[in-house]
């Protein structure tokens, strides 16, 4: 019996398709890592005209938080509870809106730094008061996410912004040094975004 393994594709680069690709390194399932240049081509069969997509066995799911917290699920990867689960959709909204942040929705560079800021406060409180940050014992996708979210923002040149926050350094570096992720990050092909 041949096992197929699921396939995700998105641009050569981080943007929404990341925190999917970290996830599912995180968790070691082996995935088609479909990197494309243009969608062209593909655009009569994705559901909105727009990357990222995940095809699984028979599952074929468009947009990345439900393509993150189809997997999430799937995996045990979502919070125990209720509320560790609005928890987890909680951060993992918060930081699709930081990405759109980045990607120009906010031209103003000051702006920017004071949202970073608002979101990064929240983030610290939250990893001040809980070991993880949706709460719980366990690691979770959100977990995962913040990561994502703190490295792309140093990705776009804010590095300034993680100084006056230490639980989020400390979060930076536990996942950028985790034996799980450190040779995905160590080969991850150079992307502009």
């Amino acid at each position: 019996m041949t096992i197929i393994e699921p396939t995700l594709t998105y641009f050569n680069g981080r943007g929404k398709g990341e925190i999917i690709r970290l996830t599912l390194t995180y968790l070691g399932v082996k995935f088609v890592d479909n990197r494309v240049s243009d969608i062209t081509p593909l655009k009569a069969e994705l559901p909105y005209g727009q990357v990222p997509v995940y095809k699984d066995g028979d599952i074929y799911l468009a947009q990345s938080a439900a393509i993150a917290r189809y997997i999430s699920n799937k995996y045990d990867f979502a919070g125990k509870t209720n509320v560790e689960k609005a928890y987890v959709d909680e951060v993992y909204d918060s930081v699709v809106d930081l990405i759109s942040l980045l990607f120009n929705t906010v031209k103003d560079k000051d702006t920017k730094i004071q949202t970073i800021a608002k979101f990064y406060g929240t983030y610290e409180k939250r990893l001040t008061d809980n070991k993880h940050i949706a709460g719980g014992n366990d690691y979770t996708v959100a977990d995962i996410a913040l990561f994502f979210i703190l490295d792309f923002v140093n990705f776009f040149q804010f590095t300034d912004s993680i100084k006056a926050f230490p639980k989020l350094q400390q979060h930076l570096d536990y996942f950028n040094t985790h034996p799980k992720l450190v040779e995905y990050i160590k080969n991850r092909p150079e992307s502009k975004f």
